[in-house]
């Protein structure tokens, strides 16, 4: 999945209902027990929001994107973290890494930082090893 998401879960957390009452673009809702592939099951109910469609080759822009939507939606999501169905909020960036064995890094700026603390919302980035032309 290429892009910045904006990852809601909880154990008991009826995602369905949640992405009818908020007032944002969610993507794609699910409860704990709904199937996640053939052969699996969410473990928690949950959210998807994307926050950037940028993809892994633009993590500046992702980064940028990211606070655009933080900042946009910070009262609604400041609502989130005091609820008691929700367990973890999760902001995911996917990350090309080329197989050429140069160095490739990105830097959180320190305002993503401070407005995801300040939210409670954790960061992750998911790196996908792509071939290089």
């Amino acid at each position: 999945m290429s892009g910045c998401y904006l990852r809601i879960s909880g154990r008991d957390l009826d995602g369905p209902t949640l992405a009818d009452a908020l007032r944002l673009p969610v993507e794609e809702s699910w409860r704990r027990g709904d199937p996640r592939s053939a052969t699996r099951a969410h473990r928690s109910g949950g959210l998807r929001l994307q926050v950037s469609a940028h993809d892994g080759d633009h993590v500046p822009a992702q980064i940028q994107d990211a606070l655009a939507f933080l900042t946009l939606h910070r009262g609604i999501l400041a609502e989130l973290e005091g609820r008691g169905d929700v367990d973890s909020l999760l902001l995911d960036f996917s990350w090309n890494i080329p197989t050429s064995g140069t160095v490739q890094w990105n830097r959180w700026p320190p305002e993503l930082c401070l407005l995801c603390g300040e939210l409670g919302i954790a960061i992750e980035a998911t790196a996908y090893v792509v071939a290089t032309a």
